[in-house]
């Protein structure tokens, strides 16, 4: 649950929404943090550091959007359902400590006096990603490790932009079609004629996902594979040089 978005926190005790930041420990227990105002109009209190609450029922929503200029792009939405508790007075060094969007808590969080930290444990997940539902197993989720792209995505990303703005477009011409993101709702068979505008909006250890618009059907996601998955940024670059130059090789022998 790291990366660049925004996450919201409803209770269940009122259907408000509040704004909070979300970040993961070392041990894998996720941090939650809000301000204590907001966390009153969910009828959670915290008036004071130190006052305790557990097993809240509560839903996070986790909004991921691309690491780019334009952070309208939505890449995915995560419903995590689970349990709120105060942060033990003993764990709050630790709790400070945990990865937010790539950064210490500590540091995003600063000397705010009217934050609050929360723990959540998550039992249910739900992400949504265009118009379909999946559900995952918690204990995956769980499980999971982050991609080793994942902290340094919207670098690399730039990077990737900044060096192939406008080649895309005639790299995907040439492949004729493709298959749609593996998670996005219209993952099948797409043409790749027509093209107006095609560019890379995520990255990762197997490859680059485009967003692409035509000039005569709805924009869609798809995905360019890398020919192996890659280990850091470095690797990730050559690797996108290598299918671009690939396909310019491909257009001259044609």
């Amino acid at each position: 649950m790291s990366g660049i978005g925004t996450a919201v926190l409803t209770s269940a005790r009122t259907p408000v929404s509040i704004p909070v930041l979300h970040a993961e420990a070392q041990d894998g227990k996720t941090i939650l943090v809000a301000d204590a105002e907001s966390l009153a109009a969910v009828k959670i209190n915290l008036p004071h550091i130190g006052t305790s609450y557990s097993d809240i029922p509560a839903l996070l929503q986790i909004r991921s959007l691309a690491p780019i200029e334009q952070l309208s792009v939505t890449r995915a939405i995560t419903l995590i359902s689970g349990t709120l508790a105060s942060l033990p007075a003993h764990y709050v060094s630790t709790a400070l400590r945990a990865r937010c969007s790539g950064l210490r808590l500590g540091e995003v969080v600063g000397h705010r006096a009217a934050s609050r930290l929360l723990t959540f444990t998550p039992e249910s997940c739900d992400v949504l990603i265009g118009d379909e539902y999946s559900e995952l197993p918690i204990g995956d989720i769980l499980a999971a490790t982050p991609d080793p792209l994942a902290h340094e995505e919207q670098a690399i990303l730039l990077d990737v932009v900044d060096q192939t703005a406008g080649q895309w477009e005639g790299f995907l011409e040439l492949k004729g079609t493709a298959r749609g993101s593996k998670d996005a709702a219209d993952a099948g068979s797409v043409p790749l004629r027509n093209i107006a505008s095609a560019r890379p909006i995520g990255i990762d250890r197997h490859g680059l996902t485009l967003i692409c618009h035509w000039f005569d059907r709805e924009p869609a996601t798809l995905r360019v594979p890398f020919p192996q998955p890659v280990r850091d940024g470095g690797e990730a670059l050559d690797a996108v040089r290598f299918l671009l130059m690939a396909h310019q090789v491909a257009a001259s022998s044609g």
